[in-house]
C-alpha cells in the first residue's frame, strides 16, 4: 500500500471495524417504539439483537478461513454487499419477523470486517506500524461505541425507527464504494491456503485443550454476555422504566459506555506493569461486587443515580478484561493464530447473543432485575474461571483423561 493513501486506508479501515457497532447500536432508541409499531412483547424485539450476535459470531468464525482462501478483499466487499442488501431491505420489513431474519444476514454480511480489517493490516504494515493502526481502529470503535445510541436517539426524535435503517444503508454503501476504490487485495497469492475443513477442526480442539484459551475466553464470554444484556434491555429500562426521551437515553447510553473505554485505557497503562492474570483478576472482583451492588439496588428503590453507578462500574471492569483476556487466551499459540482467534470471538459473540435471549425472558419482562441476575451471575462463573485459571496443577486434557476413567469404572 502506498504510504500517500496511508490516512485514507486506514480511515477506512477504522469505518469497517465500526460497521458492526452502528448496524447493533443506532437503533437501540428505537426499540419500544418498534415494539409498539408491531404490537409485539418487548422480548420479541430484542430478538432483533439476539439473532444478530449470532450472525456476528458465524460470520467472525468463517471470515478469516475464507479470506485465506479466496483473498481478503474478496470477502470483504461481499460480506459488505450483503449488508446493504439487508439494511435496504430492513427499512422495508412489513413483519418483525422478516426483520429479524434480515438482521441475521445483515450481521453476516457486515461484521466480517471485525476480523478482516486487522488481517489487512497484519498483512500490509510492519509490527511497528501494525501497532499503531491497530489502536487508532480500537479508538475509532470506541467513539462508534458512544455516538451511534446518540445519533439513533436524533434519528428516532426526528424520523422513526425506519430512520436508523435508511442511515445504516447510507453508511454501508459508502463504507462500500471506499472499500472498493481504497483497499487493495493484500492476501499474496503464494500464500492462499486451500480451506481444509479437517485442519480447522483439529485448530479448534487444540486449542479447546489449553487451560489459558478456555478459562480466558469463558471469562471474556461471560463478561460480554452480561454487557450485551444490559446493551438489549437499556432502551426499556430507561425509556420505559425512567421516562427518558429517546435522546437522553441515547446520550446516557453513551455516558456509560466512556466507562468501557476509560476500563480499556486503563487496561493499556498499566497491564505491562501488573501482568495479565492480575489485570484480569482485579477486573473480574470488581465486576463480581459490580453485580452484587446490582443485586442489592432494589433495596435503594432502583433509583437512577445508583443503578448508573453500579453499571458504570460494571461495564467500567468490562473494558479493562477484554483486552487482557484477549491477549492471555491466545499467547500461548505459534501456528494457526487466526482460526483460534476466530474461535475465540466465536465464542464470545454466541454469549452475547444467548444472554440477550436471556435478559427478555426472565422474570416476566422485569429487565432491570433481569440485567442484575446475569450481571451477578457472570460475575460469580467467571471468579469460578479465574480460580480455574490460577491452578497449575489443572489442565483441560488431564480433567478430561480422569472423567472418561470415571465413566469406564461405574
Amino acid at each position: 500500500m502506498k504510504n500517500k493513501n496511508g490516512f485514507i486506508i486506514g480511515l477506512v479501515l477504522i469505518l469497517v471495524v465500526s460497521n458492526s457497532t452502528f448496524s447493533s447500536d443506532i437503533y437501540l432508541p428505537s426499540l419500544p417504539e418498534m415494539a409498539s409499531y408491531f404490537s409485539i412483547p418487548s422480548r420479541v424485539a430484542q430478538l432483533t439483537l439476539s439473532i444478530y450476535m449470532f450472525g456476528f459470531a458465524l460470520s467472525v468464525l468463517l471470515a478469516g478461513s475464507l479470506s485465506d482462501r479466496f483473498g481478503r478483499k474478496k470477502i470483504l466487499i461481499t460480506g459488505l454487499t450483503m449488508h446493504l442488501i439487508a439494511s435496504i431491505a430492513c427499512v422495508f420489513s412489513p413483519s418483525i419477523m422478516v426483520l429479524i431474519v434480515l438482521r441475521f444476514f445483515q450481521a453476516l454480511g457486515g461484521c466480517c470486517g471485525t476480523v478482516l480489517a486487522r488481517v489487512i493490516v497484519r498483512d500490509s504494515y510492519d509490527q511497528t506500524t501494525s501497532i499503531r493502526m491497530l489502536s487508532s481502529i480500537s479508538a475509532g470503535l470506541s467513539v462508534a461505541l458512544v455516538i451511534a445510541p446518540i445519533f439513533g436517539g436524533l434519528i428516532q426524535t426526528h424520523f422513526g425507527w425506519r430512520g436508523s435503517f435508511v442511515f445504516i444503508s447510507i453508511f454501508s454503501i459508502t463504507l462500500l464504494l471506499l472499500s472498493l476504490v481504497f483497499i487493495k487485495e493484500t492476501a499474496e497469492k503464494d500464500n492462499i491456503i486451500p480451506l481444509n475443513i479437517s485442519n480447522l477442526v483439529s485448530a479448534y480442539f487444540y486449542a479447546l485443550k489449553n487451560r489459558n484459551f478456555v478459562c480466558y475466553t469463558l471469562i471474556i464470554s461471560l463478561a460480554w454476555g452480561a454487557f450485551f444484556s444490559f446493551v438489549c434491555a437499556s432502551p426499556f429500562i430507561f425509556i420505559n422504566g425512567y421516562n427518558f426521551s429517546p435522546s437522553t437515553y441515547g446520550l446516557m447510553y453513551g455516558f456509560i459506555v466512556l466507562s468501557y473505554i476509560s476500563g480499556a485505557l486503563i487496561a493499556r497503562k498499566f497491564s505491562s506493569k501488573i501482568g495479565t492474570y492480575h489485570s484480569v483478576s482485579l477486573a473480574v472482583w470488581l465486576s463480581f461486587f459490580a453485580g452484587i451492588f446490582m443485586v442489592l439496588s432494589p433495596f435503594l428503590h432502583y433509583q437512577i443515580f445508583y443503578v448508573c453507578m453500579f453499571i458504570f462500574l460494571y461495564i467500567g471492569a468490562i473494558g479493562l478484561v477484554m483486552p487482557n483476556c484477549q491477549a492471555g487466551a491466545i499467547s500461548e499459540f505459534k501456528t494457526s493464530i487466526g482460526t483460534i482467534s476466530s474461535l475465540f470471538y466465536f465464542i464470545e459473540m454466541m454469549f452475547g447473543g444467548i444472554f440477550s435471549f436471556l435478559v427478555g425472558h426472565m422474570f416476566n419482562g422485569n429487565f432491570l432485575l433481569a440485567v442484575s441476575t446475569l450481571m451477578f451471575t457472570s460475575g460469580v462463573l467467571m471468579l469460578i474461571s479465574l480460580w480455574f485459571l490460577s491452578r497449575k496443577d489443572f489442565s483441560i486434557k488431564s480433567s478430561l483423561i480422569v472423567f472418561k476413567r470415571r465413566q469406564s469404572i461405574l
